[in-house]
């Protein structure tokens, strides 16, 4: 089975922890990437012990090209004044063939079971 290749924006803050949580055990998503620019560097277990022995992932300073090249959905888990400058920089780096998705609703039941 093909995996979704998902990131989160905003992986460090309230919403996207509890992101991280629900998508790190759907069976259909592969996370492959965790931004945070106050948490750079840093392995997200660092920061949340509940993460320890269940995600290895390195948070990373947000870089559009890395996400518009690795990931076929991105969510946004960011302060909306601050999406609405990022998001459009991201809807113009999508190419005709690969177009990623980006959903505006903190909502992963549309991944389905």
């Amino acid at each position: 089975m093909k995996k979704i290749k998902i990131s989160v924006i905003g992986s460090t803050g309230y919403a996207g922890k509890e992101l991280v949580k629900i998508l790190m055990n759907h069976q259909k998503v592969e996370l492959v990437h965790l931004f945070s620019s106050s948490y750079a560097r840093k392995n997200i277990a660092e920061i949340f012990p509940e993460f320890l022995n269940k995600l290895d992932k390195k948070l990373i300073n947000f870089n559009l090209d890395v996400v518009s090249q690795y990931s076929d959905m991105v969510f946004t888990a960011l302060p909306h004044t601050v999406s609405m400058d990022v998001i459009p920089e991201l809807l113009k780096r999508s190419s005709i063939y690969r177009t990623p998705k980006y959903p505006d609703r903190m909502n992963p039941t549309f991944l389905g079971k």
